[in-house]
């Protein structure tokens, strides 16, 4: 009997670990000039955003909708996201790379992100944030 009940506690340990995916998000976002389409060219102080989220439910849209919560673009500029690392940083591209972020700081329980918003160089062929 006392062997069930160690393996019940094991197994449910290791589920508690599986099942644990609420982390605290860490955004900094940096300053930038916003361009709004129709508006006045505006300095925008960067600042650093905190919530809670579900590492499981949680991916890049939920992310930059986040983030347009607090900060307004133009759509002739685009953000990039970047891992906080001290002297270094990898590039956040897809909702993969964000879960491997959010596994590998699992046990710390906090993820921090770099945010960047910056102008398009050339002239654009379409609009990525106009649809039909």
């Amino acid at each position: 009997m006392e062997e069930i009940l160690q393996m019940e506690e094991i197994f449910m340990e290791e589920a508690n670990r599986t099942i644990h995916s609420e982390l605290k998000l860490v955004v900094s976002v940096g300053s930038f000039f916003s361009l709004p389409d129709g508006g006045p060219k505006t300095y925008v102080q960067g600042k650093t955003l905190s919530t809670h989220v579900d590492m499981h439910n949680f991916g890049l849209l939920e992310l930059v909708n986040f983030i347009s919560e607090h900060f307004m673009w133009g759509s002739k500029q685009y953000m990039t996201l970047w891992r906080s690392l001290d002297g270094d940083s990898v590039e956040i591209k897809s909702d993969e790379e964000m879960l491997d972020w959010f596994q590998l700081n699992l046990e710390k329980g906090v993820i921090c992100i770099d945010a960047k918003i910056i102008d398009f160089d050339c002239p654009l062929q379409f609009s990525p944030t106009k649809c039909r």
